[in-house]
C-alpha cells in the first residue's frame, strides 16, 4: 500500500468538513426552527403578521417532527387574530414533501386595536402553487365574536400531483355545511363546492379577515353547488340575505336570491334573480330608517367583460349592461338607448377611485335615481323629475366599501324639469355645470362641499305662469365656504343680483333687486298704474340682521329695513320658508314717502279704501303685532263713505294684532273732508280723529264748510244691518246761507230750495242736526235747523236782485214742516234806471209736506205808493190733484187783475184751467223795460215785444180755457181800437183744439193773414194745409209734418211767390235794375228745431222761375232742383244751382254755380259759370240791367263808348257782397274780342271787381311772345283808369297808361314806359281842342329790340346791319274822343348813328304826320360824311287788300362818296376819287313788302379824278399788263347815268358824256344786252369802250361788270 503524502490543501478541506459535521450536530434544532419559521412566514399573505414557535424539533428517518407548534396570525388592518395550535407536525420528505397534523385547534378572534394604515391582504402564492401537500385531520375551528364562540369541525387536504384535495366544514355533531373537492389537472384546479344551510353569520368574522370587508356584517343561509375547473357551473340560493356595514347607516337585504352560474365559450355567465329586496338607510338626526323596498329583477355577468342588470324599484324599471375589462368599461341602458356610462377603476393611495363618464343620461336612469333619492330624503317626495339630461364626469373614491369622496368634473345638468306638486310649481334648469367635490369624511354636511356650481337660464313656472326667469348661480365653494359667488334671477320685470360669501350654511349675502311697481304689486294680486323702477340694496350678515334700503329710482325715495333674525334661522331656511319664526323683529323707517309705497297695500287690506300723500313712517313688526308711528303734511284718504285731503298731523299711531281690529289715533289733525253719500264737503277741520276698523270718530271738531263754520262732533259708524250711520251735531254755526241750503239738498224726500239765495245765517235755539243712514242702494237723511237769516240776497234774472233779505226760518225734515216769518227785502232791477227798486214783504208762509201739501201765501211787490204785484192765494193737494187758486179780490199783475184764475193738475196732466184778463197795449209797452230787468221773459221775447207793440195802441181781450177731460183748448184774442203808428191795424186770433186736431180759424195782424188746419199726433204734428199772404207775397202748403221728438218740420210747398222788388235793399246799388218781377218756387222745406229755439235751421229743395220783367222778355228758369239751407247762425246757403236764360222764350244763355251764401249781411257766390249769346247781351243792354251798359241803333255802348259784339261770351267767376262792397273775380274764355270796330285775340282774360274798380288782366300773343295788359277801370267817372302793358318774358319792360273819364270822353293823363323796343313818354298838351285830346311827348325806337317783336320791320331797312338803329319820334298826338281811329300824330322823326341797308349813317331828321293809317313826310333828310339825302315830301299809307304803299315824288342825293359809307361794325374807309355829285329819283312808288312793285326814274352825275389806286371802275392790273394798255384810258372820270326802277331792278338806260381822263376813251351802254342792278346787289353791266388815242389795240372792245356790289368782277373782250 502506497502511502501518499497528505498535502496541505487536502488537510484544509478535511478540516472544514469535520467542522461542518460537528456544527450541524450541535446546531441542528435551532437551524430547523429557523427554517420552519421562514417557510411559514414565506407563505403568509401580505398585510398579515405571523409568529411561529415550537418546543422541540426531532429528526427521524425521512421526516422532521415539530412538537407543540404554535402559529399566530394577525391582520394589520382589523387585527383579526388567528391562533393555530398543533401538538405535532410531521414533515415527510419521501416519496414527496408532505405536512401532516392531527387534532389541531384553530381559534379566530378580533383584537380591540385597529390599525388603518394597511388597506388589504394579498397572497404571495396561490394555493395550487404550494410544492407540498398539507393534510389536517379532525381539526377544530373556533370563531369567537362578541362573547360568542362558534365551534366547527374541519378537515383539509391540499392536492399534490395526482392526489385530490378536499375541505370539509361542519358544525359540531352535524352534517357538513361546506364541502369542497378539487384537484390539479393540467395546471388547473378542478372540483366542486357544495353548500348546505350555510349560515353566513357564523363566518362573518372569517370574512372580516379580508381588509375590504372588515366592517361588513352578513347574515343569511346558502344552499347549492358550484363546479369549477373544466366548466364553471352551479346554482346557489340565498335566503334572508342581509348586508350591513359598521359605522355606515346602510343595510341591504332580500328575501330570496337565486344565483345561476354557467360557462359559455370559456366565459362564466352568472345570473341572479332577486325577490323582495330592500335598502335601509338610517340618518343621524332621525331615529326611524328610510326604506327602499320592492326591489326585484335580474342581474349578473354575461362575460368576463360584461355585467347586466334589469331591476325594478317600485314602478321604475332600470335595464343596464356593464361592459368592461380590467379596470375600465362602460354601462349602457337598453339595446337601443344612446345613454351610457363609461367607468374606470384606479387604485389610489387613499382607496379605490371609480371614475364615471356620463353620456346624456335621461329617462329611466333619472327616474330610478329620483325614486331612490325620495326614499332617502322624504322631504323631496313632492319634487318630481319630469325630464332632463345628465352629462359629464363623476369620480367616487371608495375605501372599505364606502364612498369617501365624490368628485364632479365637467358635470352638466341639461334641460332638467322638476315639478313641485305641493306648490303647483315647475323648476326648469336649461343648463347647470358642476366642478367640485363632496368629502364624506368631513363630519359637517355643508363643509363637505367644494368647487364651482354654475346654473344659467333657469326659471320657475307657478300655476302655469312664469314666476322666476333668468335664474343664474355662480357658486365658488371651498370646504363649505363661499368665495366670490353670485346669484341673479328675474321675475316679471324684476331682477335680483347678489354676491354670496362666507359659510355656505349661513353666508353673508349682499344683493340688489331691480323691479317696477307693477311687477311687485302683481305678486300680491294687485295692480298699480305707476311703473316706477324700484331698487333694493340689501345685505344679510349671518347671526346678526338682514338690512336693506328700498329705493324708487325717479322718486328718489327710500325705506330702510332691518330684520333681527332668530338664532335658529339661516339664509337657506328663509328662502325655503322652512322656519315660520325666522325673525324676531322687523323695523322699518322712511321719510317723505309718496303713495307709491303704500297706496295699493292699503287698498289690498281695505279694498274700497285708498290713501296717498307724503308721510314719514317708523314702525316695527314683532310676531303677529304691528306698531306704526307716522306723520304727514299733506295726506289724502278716500273710502266709499268719507274722504280726507290735505291732512296735517305729527303724532299718528296705528296698531294691529292678529284677530283684533285695526286702531288708528291722531290726537290733533287738520284736514279737509268729504262725506260722499251726502256730498258733504268740510273745507277745513281741526280735531281729534279715531278710526277703529271702518268706524270713524271726529271729536271736538272746529270745521268750516266753505263760508259756513260750526263746532261739534262727526261720526261714521257701521251698523249691524250693514248700513252706515253719519251723525253731524253742530250746537253753534254761522256763515253762508247758500252753503246751508246746499246741505238741505241731502234729504231726497224733502222739497228742495233751488233759489240762488246768498246771505248770512246764525244758529238759533236748537241749532243744526243731521243724521244719515245710507247703503249702496239708497240713502235716508233727516235733519232739523232753526236759524235767523240776515243781509241775504237772491238774484232774479240777469239783472234783478232781491237784497236786504231778513227772516226767521225753522225746518224739520222729519215732520215735513217749513216756517218762514216776517220777510223783508228790496227788489232791485237795474242801477242804470231810476226808481228801479221795489220792496218785497211776506208776512208769513207756512207749508206742510208730511202727508199732503198745504201752503198759504201772500206775496207783495210794492213801491212807496202802491203794490205793483200782489199774489194772494193758496196751494193745496186734494187726493192726487193740485189746486192753485188766486184770490181775485187782491191778486193782480201790473194792475192787470187776474179774473177767474184757477189751475188744477195732477202729476201727469193739467185737468182744468181758465184764465181771463184784459191788457192795455200802451201799458204793456211802458212796462217792457221792467219785464226785461225783472227777467219775466227772455231777451228775445222782450225784443220782439218792443218791436211789435212800440207804436201800437188799444186793448186786447184775452181768454183761454182748457178742459182736460175732453182735451179741448180754446184761445181767443180780440183787439179793440188797435192802431199802429196811428193807422188802424186790426188784430184778431181764433184757434181751437179738440183732441188732436187744431184749427186756426183766423189769424190777422194788419195785412198779414194766415189760416190752416193741423193734426196733433203722439209724436208729430201733421199740417193739412196752411195758406198765407202778405202784399204781393203768397204761400201755400198742402202737406206737412212736425216731429216732436226730432223737433223737425217738413213742408211740401205748392207755391211760394216772392216779389223781388221787396228784396231790393239786399242787392248792390248798381244791380237794382234786376229787382223786378216775381220768383215762383215749388219744392220741399225742412225746418229743424232740434238744437234750440235760437239754433233752428231750414233746408229747402226747390225749383224756381223768375220773370225779370215783362218789357225785357228775359226770364230765368231752373233746370233742376237746387238745395238751399238757412239758419240764424250760419245764414243762407244755396248749392248746385243751374239756370237757363230765356229771351223771348228761347234759350240764350245759362248760369251754373256751386254755391251762394248769405250770412251776417254778406253774400258769397262761388264757381259761377255764365254763358251769354250775343242776343242775351243785347237784351241786357237794352233793359239797362247793368249800369252804364246800353244799346242804341244797333250799337252797344259802355259809358258812351260804342262797339260791336258778335261773339258768345263765357264767364267763370265768384263774388262777395258785404256792407255795400261788391267783389267779384273771374275769367273769360280765350278768343277774339271786339274793341271798337276791330277784334283782338285775347289768349287769357281774367278780371276782378273790388272797391268800385274792375281789374283786368289780358294776355295777347305778339309773334312768338305774349304781352300782358293790366287795367284798373273805376265805376265812378271821377276816378282814373290805370293800364299797364307788360312783356311776360321781361317784367322790367312795361308801359303805364293813365286815363281819366268825363262827360266829354276819355282823357289820357300819362303814357310812359319801355316796351317792344319803344321808349314812350307822353303827357297832356297845354293846347285844347274841343273834340280832341292832345298829348305831347316822344317815342324812342330801339330797332334791335323792336325787330324781336316785329321782324317784318326789317323789310324797310334791309335784312342785315340795320337792327341797331335808334330813332326818336316827338310831337303831338290828337286823340279823337269819339273814335280813337280818327286820332292823329304830328311831329318829327330824328336819329343819330342809325343803320340803313347795312350802312351806318350819322343823322336823320324829318317832319311826319300820321292819321288814319296815312304817314306823311316833309323835309326828310339824312346827313353823313358819305352823302346828303333829302326828300321834300312823301307819304306811306295803307290801302285795303294791298297793304302799305309809299310814294315819294322826289329823292335827291348830293356829294355821295361810296368809299366813305360806313358799314355796321366796321370802321369808315379812306375817301376815294369817285364822287356822285348829284343823284335824283323821281316818282318813287311801291308796296313796302314787295320790291317788284317799286317804280321810279332818275339820273346821277359822277366824277372820278384818276389816281393809281383802284376804284369802283378799276380794271385788274394783270389784264391791263397783258394788253399793254394805258390804265387811264379805261377809267371813267366823269359822266351822267340815266336809270329807271321797275320789275325789281334798277335798269341803266343811258350813259352820257362818260370819258376817261383826257377824253381818250368814251364809254357807252350796250342796249342789246340791258344793264341793271337788282335789289339783292347783283350786277349786270356791259360797256362799250371807244378809243380816241393814236395807238389803238382795237377799234372797239367791251368792258363787262358782273357779280355783286360786294364783290364785282370785270372782263374785257
Amino acid at each position: 500500500m502506497r502511502i501518499f503524502p497528505i498535502r496541505k490543501k487536502d488537510s484544509c478541506i478535511l478540516l472544514l468538513i469535520f467542522f461542518c459535521v460537528v456544527s450541524i450536530y450541535i446546531f441542528i434544532q435551532p437551524v430547523l426552527r429557523i427554517v420552519a419559521k421562514h417557510y411559514v412566514q414565506k407563505y403568509v399573505p401580505d398585510g398579515m403578521s405571523c409568529a411561529f414557535t415550537c418546543d422541540q424539533v426531532n429528526v427521524k428517518r425521512n421526516a422532521i417532527i415539530l412538537q407543540n407548534a404554535h402559529i399566530s396570525l394577525c391582520t394589520n388592518i382589523n387585527k383579526i387574530n388567528t391562533d393555530i395550535r398543533m401538538d405535532e407536525i410531521e414533515i415527510q420528505f419521501r416519496p414527496f414533501l408532505r405536512i401532516r397534523s392531527e387534532n389541531p385547534l384553530v381559534l379566530c378572534h378580533k383584537s380591540q386595536v385597529i390599525d388603518s394604515s394597511v388597506d388589504s391582504i394579498t397572497c404571495k402564492n396561490s394555493v395550487g402553487s404550494f410544492p407540498w401537500r398539507l393534510e389536517i385531520e379532525n381539526g377544530t375551528l373556533q370563531i369567537k365574536d362578541d362573547n360568542t364562540i362558534d365551534t366547527y369541525s374541519f378537515s383539509l387536504a391540499t392536492p399534490y400531483r395526482d392526489m385530490d384535495g378536499s375541505i370539509s366544514i361542519s358544525p359540531v355533531d352535524e352534517e357538513p355545511c361546506l364541502f369542497a373537492h378539487y384537484l390539479y389537472e393540467q395546471n388547473k384546479i378542478v372540483g366542486n363546492l357544495i353548500f348546505k344551510e350555510l349560515e353566513l353569520s357564523r363566518f362573518s368574522l372569517l370574512l372580516n379577515a379580508f381588509p375590504s370587508l372588515y366592517t361588513q356584517k352578513i347574515t343569511g343561509s346558502i344552499n347549492g353547488y358550484l363546479n369549477f375547473g373544466k366548466e364553471l357551473s352551479g346554482k346557489i340560493i340565498c335566503s334572508d340575505f342581509t348586508y350591513s356595514q359598521n359605522n355606515f347607516p346602510l343595510q341591504m337585504n332580500c328575501q330570496k336570491c337565486d344565483i345561476t352560474i354557467k360557462e359559455k365559450d370559456t366565459l362564466p355567465i352568472i345570473t341572479a334573480e332577486l325577490e323582495k329586496g330592500a335598502i335601509y338607510l338610517t340618518r343621524e338626526e332621525e331615529t326611524s330608517p328610510i326604506v327602499i323596498q320592492d326591489i326585484q329583477g335580474r342581474f349578473g355577468i354575461n362575460s368576463v367583460t360584461e355585467l347586466f342588470a334589469n331591476l325594478q324599484v317600485g314602478k321604475h324599471v332600470l335595464p343596464c349592461i356593464l361592459n368592461g375589462e380590467g379596470q375600465t368599461g362602460k354601462i349602457t341602458f337598453g339595446n337601443d338607448s344612446p345613454q351610457k356610462i363609461a367607468y374606470q377603476i384606479n387604485q389610489e393611495p387613499d382607496g379605490l377611485l371609480l371614475s364615471l363618464d356620463l353620456d346624456r343620461i335621461v329617462d329611466t336612469p333619472l327616474l330610478t335615481i329620483q325614486c331612490i333619492v325620495t326614499k332617502l330624503y322624504p322631504e323631496l317626495e313632492p319634487f318630481l323629475l319630469e325630464s332632463g339630461i345628465i352629462d359629464g364626469k363623476i369620480s367616487l373614491l371608495w375605501n372599505t366599501w364606502r364612498i369617501e369622496k365624490v368628485i364632479c368634473n365637467q358635470l352638466s345638468l341639461i334641460d332638467l324639469v322638476i315639478t313641485d306638486k305641493s306648490r303647483a310649481s315647475q323648476y326648469i334648469i336649461p343648463k347647470c355645470s358642476i366642478e367640485g367635490q363632496i368629502d364624506f369624511l368631513i363630519p359637517d354636511l355643508f363643509h363637505r362641499f367644494s368647487g364651482k356650481y354654475i346654473l344659467s337660464e333657469g326659471h320657475i313656472v307657478h300655476a302655469g305662469k312664469s314666476l322666476l326667469q333668468e335664474i343664474a348661480l355662480h357658486l365658488n365653494i371651498k370646504e363649505g365656504y363661499l368665495e366670490s359667488s353670485e346669484i341673479s334671477l328675474g321675475m316679471k320685470n324684476s331682477y335680483l343680483r347678489g354676491a354670496l360669501s362666507g359659510l355656505i350654511i349661513a353666508p353673508d349675502f349682499s344683493f340688489t333687486i331691480e323691479s317696477n311697481a307693477q311687477a311687485i304689486y302683481e305678486l300680491y294680486g294687485m295692480s298699480h298704474i305707476n311703473n316706477e323702477t324700484i331698487t333694493l340694496h340689501g345685505q344679510y350678515i349671518h347671526g346678526k340682521t338682514l338690512t336693506g334700503d328700498c329705493i324708487a329710482t325717479s322718486l328718489q325715495e327710500q325705506i330702510h329695513i332691518e330684520i333681527a333674525l332668530t338664532a335658529m334661522c339661516n339664509l337657506w331656511k328663509i328662502i325655503a320658508q322652512k322656519s315660520p319664526n325666522w325673525y324676531e323683529k322687523i323695523t322699518f323707517s322712511g321719510n317723505n314717502l309718496s303713495s307709491f309705497w303704500y297706496e295699493n297695500f292699503i287698498h289690498y287690506i281695505f279694498p274700497e279704501t285708498s290713501i296717498c300723500g307724503l308721510i314719514d313712517i317708523k314702525g316695527a313688526i314683532a310676531g303677529e303685532e304691528l306698531q306704526l308711528c307716522f306723520s304727514s303734511l299733506d295726506l289724502q284718504y278716500k273710502s266709499p263713505q268719507i274722504s280726507f285731503s290735505h291732512a296735517r298731523f305729527s303724532d299718528g299711531h296705528l296698531s294691529w294684532k292678529k284677530n283684533q281690529p285695526i286702531t288708528l289715533h291722531i290726537p290733533n289733525i287738520e284736514m279737509q273732508s268729504t262725506v260722499h253719500y251726502i256730498n258733504l264737503e268740510i273745507h277745513k277741520a281741526i280735531g281729534e280723529l279715531c278710526i277703529e276698523n271702518e268706524n270713524i270718530f271726529f271729536k271736538k271738531v272746529i270745521a268750516e264748510l266753505g263760508d259756513l263754520s260750526f263746532s261739534g262732533n262727526i261720526s261714521l259708524i257701521e251698523q249691524i244691518d250693514h248700513s252706515t250711520k253719519l251723525s253731524v251735531e253742530a250746537g253753534a254755526f254761522q256763515g253762508s246761507l247758500k252753503k246751508l241750503l246746499s246741505l238741505t239738498k241731502k234729504s231726497s224726500s224733502f222739497p228742495q230750495c233751488n233759489l240762488p239765495l246768498e246771505g248770512t245765517v246764525i244758529s238759533a235755539a236748537s241749532g243744526f242736526y243731521l243724521e244719515s243712514h245710507f247703503t249702496k242702494k239708497n240713502t235716508r237723511t233727516v235733519w232739523h235747523i232753526e236759524a235767523d237769516i240776515e243781509n241775504a240776497s237772491c238774484a232774479s234774472g240777469s239783472n234783478g236782485m232781491l237784497d236786504g233779505l231778513q227772516f226767521h226760518i225753522a225746518i224739520n225734515s222729519e215732520k215735513g214742516i217749513i216756517g218762514l216769518d216776517n220777510l223783508h227785502a228790496i227788489y232791485r232791477i237795474d242801477q242804470s234806471f231810476k226808481d228801479t227798486s221795489y220792496r218785497v214783504y211776506i208776512p208769513k208762509i207756512e207749508c206742510c209736506f208730511l202727508e199732503s201739501i198745504q201752503c198759504a201765501f201772500d206775496v207783495r211787490l210794492t213801491t212807496d205808493t202802491h203794490d205793483m204785484i200782489r199774489l194772494v192765494g193758496q196751494l193745496s193737494e186734494s187726493d192726487t190733484n193740485y189746486i192753485l187758486e188766486f184770490d181775485e179780490r187782491y191778486s193782480h199783475i201790473l194792475n192787470f187783475p187776474l179774473q177767474q184764475t184757477q189751475i188744477r193738475w195732477n202729476e201727469t196732466q193739467i185737468l182744468q184751467a181758465h184764465i181771463k184778463c184784459q191788457l192795455s197795449l200802451e201799458q204793456i209797452y211802458h212796462q217792457i223795460f221792467w219785464m226785461k230787468q225783472a227777467c219775466l221773459f227772455s231777451n228775445s221775447y222782450i225784443q220782439l215785444f218792443d218791436a211789435a207793440i212800440k207804436d201800437m195802441k188799444g186793448l186786447l181781450h184775452f181768454e183761454m180755457s182748457y178742459d182736460g177731460k175732453v182735451d179741448r183748448f180754446h184761445l181767443q184774442v180780440e183787439g179793440t181800437e188797435t192802431t199802429w203808428k196811428d193807422e188802424e191795424m186790426p188784430i184778431s186770433l181764433v184757434t181751437e183744439k179738440i183732441n188732436r186736431e187744431w184749427n186756426i180759424v183766423s189769424c190777422k195782424i194788419g195785412d198779414h193773414q194766415i189760416e190752416g188746419k193741423l193734426f196733433q199726433g203722439k209724436h208729430f204734428l201733421e199740417l193739412s194745409y196752411i195758406k198765407g199772404k202778405y202784399d204781393g207775397n203768397r204761400f201755400l202748403c198742402s202737406n206737412g209734418t212736425f216731429d216732436y221728438r226730432g223737433r223737425k218740420l217738413l213742408l211740401h210747398i205748392d207755391e211760394l211767390s216772392i216779389a223781388v222788388e221787396e228784396w231790393k235793399s239786399f242787392l248792390p246799388r248798381d244791380w237794382t235794375n234786376w229787382a223786378s218781377g216775381d220768383i215762383v218756387s215749388q219744392g220741399q222745406v225742412k225746418i229743424d228745431f232740434s238744437k234750440s229755439r235760437e239754433a233752428w235751421m231750414i233746408e229747402m229743395k226747390l225749383s224756381c222761375n223768375w220773370n225779370v220783367s215783362a218789357d225785357s222778355q228775359l226770364s230765368l228758369k231752373s233746370t233742376n232742383e237746387f238745395f238751399a239751407f238757412f239758419s240764424p247762425e250760419e245764414g243762407l246757403h244755396v248749392e248746385a244751382g243751374a239756370l237757363t236764360l230765356l229771351y223771348k222764350d228761347q234759350s240764350c244763355g245759362s248760369i251754373v254755380f256751386d254755391a251762394v251764401n248769405y250770412h251776417k249781411s254778406k253774400w258769397e257766390g262761388s264757381n259761377f259759370i255764365m254763358t251769354f249769346s250775343p242776343k242775351a247781351i243785347v237784351a241786357i243792354a237794352r233793359n239797362n240791367l247793368i249800369k252804364d251798359f246800353g244799346h242804341r241803333i244797333d250799337k252797344l255802348y259802355w259809358k258812351n263808348y260804342s262797339f260791336s259784339w258778335e261773339n258768345q261770351i263765357r264767364i267763370c267767376s265768384s263774388f262777395t257782397y258785404e256792407s255795400g262792397q261788391f267783389t267779384m273775380v273771374g275769367t273769360l274764355d280765350s278768343g277774339y274780342y271786339w274793341v271798337g270796330t276791330q277784334s283782338f285775340l285775347f289768349d287769357q282774360l281774367s278780371f276782378s271787381i273790388k272797391e268800385e274798380y274792375c281789374h283786368l288782366q289780358i294776355k295777347i300773343p305778339v309773334q312768338d311772345r305774349k304781352m300782358t295788359i293790366l287795367a284798373s277801370i273805376p265805376f265812378q267817372k271821377e276816378k282814373e283808369i290805370h293800364c299797364t302793358i307788360l312783356d311776360c318774358n321781361s317784367v322790367e319792360q312795361s308801359i303805364v297808361i293813365t286815363i281819366s273819364y268825363s262827360e266829354d270822353g276819355f282823357m289820357i293823363k300819362k303814357i310812359k314806359g319801355t316796351l317792344c323796343g319803344l321808349e314812350i313818354d307822353f303827357l297832356p298838351a297845354l293846347d285844347k281842342i274841343s273834340d280832341k285830346e292832345l298829348i305831347q311827348g316822344s317815342i324812342k325806337i330801339h330797332l334791335s329790340a323792336f325787330a324781336e317783336y316785329f321782324p317784318k320791320c326789317l323789310d324797310l331797312f334791309g335784312k342785315q346791319g340795320s337792327i341797331y338803329s335808334k330813332y326818336e319820334l316827338y310831337g303831338t298826338i290828337a286823340l279823337d274822343k269819339k273814335n280813337w281811329q280818327n286820332s292823329r300824330f304830328t311831329g318829327c322823326v330824328r336819329g343819330k348813328n342809325i343803320d340803313i341797308l347795312g350802312y351806318q349813317l350819322q343823322s336823320i331828321f324829318g317832319e311826319i304826320s300820321l292819321e288814319n293809317q296815312n304817314l306823311t313826310m316833309q323835309n326828310f333828310s339824312i346827313y353823313d360824311l358819305a352823302m346828303q339825302l333829302r326828300i321834300p315830301n312823301g307819304c306811306v299809307k295803307k290801302i285795303k287788300e294791298q297793304g302799305w304803299q309809299f310814294s315819294f315824288p322826289k329823292i335827291i342825293i348830293r356829294d355821295m362818296r361810296p368809299s366813305l359809307l360806313k358799314k355796321a361794325g366796321i370802321s369808315r374807309g379812306v375817301a376815294k376819287p369817285f364822287l356822285i355829285t348829284e343823284l335824283r329819283c323821281n316818282e318813287v312808288n311801291g308796296r313796302i313788302d314787295d320790291p317788284w312793285s317799286f317804280t321810279g326814274s332818275g339820273f346821277l352825275h359822277f366824277t372820278n379824278s384818276y389816281k393809281t389806286e383802284y376804284n369802283f371802275f378799276s380794271i385788274p392790273m394783270e389784264i391791263i399788263s397783258r394788253l399793254g394798255l394805258d390804265i387811264s384810258m379805261l377809267v371813267p372820270v366823269q359822266g351822267t347815268l340815266e336809270y329807271a326802277i321797275k320789275e325789281g331792278k334798277i335798269q341803266l338806260l343811258q350813259l352820257k358824256k362818260c370819258y376817261s381822263k383826257g377824253k381818250r376813251s368814251q364809254f357807252h351802254l350796250i342796249h342789246s344786252d340791258p344793264s341793271y342792278i337788282d335789289w339783292n346787289g347783283k350786277l349786270h353791266i356791259n360797256l362799250r369802250v371807244k378809243q380816241y388815242a393814236l395807238l389803238k389795240i382795237a377799234e372797239l372792245f367791251i368792258l363787262s361788270i358782273y357779280g355783286n356790289l360786294e364783290s364785282p368782277h370785270i372782263s374785257l373782250r
